[in-house]
């Protein structure tokens, strides 16, 4: 099974351990972008507190149905760091399911 690794146990998640990618699509965040601030701070909200904060740029949305019957959303840049364009890359699984992993703290701070 794929996974989808997630920095934080963001609120969105929910307890859930994997999800079923139903679609994808690209989004251009802009400096100060209004018309989606309430998005960003839905699909940003830590657990426990707190917001990713993304920067301007091209993304990908993934739309997920996780295995508690949830719907929910992750943004991910669209190209990865060795150039992959992931737009292609998730798109090429929609329909298959994805291990939710989150990255644990270590005790001095910094993650795993």
């Amino acid at each position: 099974m794929r996974s989808i690794i997630f920095s934080f146990d963001y609120e969105k998640i929910r307890g859930q351990t994997s999800a079923k990618l139903l679609h994808v699509f690209p989004l251009q965040i802009k400096k100060d972008d209004a018309c989606i601030k309430d998005f960003l701070e839905y699909d940003t909200a830590i657990k426990g507190g707190g917001n990713y904060k993304l920067k301007a740029g091209a993304y990908v949305v993934l739309i997920l149905l996780g295995n508690k019957g949830l719907l929910f959303t992750t943004i991910r840049s669209r190209i990865g760091m060795y150039g992959r364009n992931k737009e292609s890359y998730y798109s090429a699984h929609i329909g298959e399911t994805f291990e939710i992993r989150i990255k644990e703290k270590k005790e001095n701070g910094k993650r795993s």
